[in-house]
């Protein structure tokens, strides 16, 4: 619970974005008091394209990333603003 305490207190500062990645994602959820659960899917270790959202095209620059390892995310966006969707894959 260290680093989930951390990251909540850095978010409620105001002063630096954050983006989590893979794992990283599900610490920030947390930390915002997002559910975080494991899929009923099961785990997905594989090269997987992954599609970015309008946001996520802003931000990374490239219409579509290449992902090495993750895991089965839900279709809609579960989390509470200021928390943006940046990527989706099948």
């Amino acid at each position: 619970m260290k680093l989930v305490d951390f990251t909540k207190q850095v978010l409620n500062q105001h002063r630096i974005r954050i983006i989590g990645v893979c794992f990283g994602h599900q610490i920030v959820g947390r930390a915002m008091g997002v559910k975080v659960d494991r899929s009923d899917r099961g785990w997905e270790v594989a090269v997987t394209s992954v599609n970015l959202t309008d946001k996520g095209r802003q931000l990374f620059k490239k219409d579509v990333l290449v992902w090495l390892m993750s895991n089965p995310t839900p279709e809609e966006n579960p989390f509470p603003p200021p928390l943006v969707l940046h990527s989706t894959y099948s």
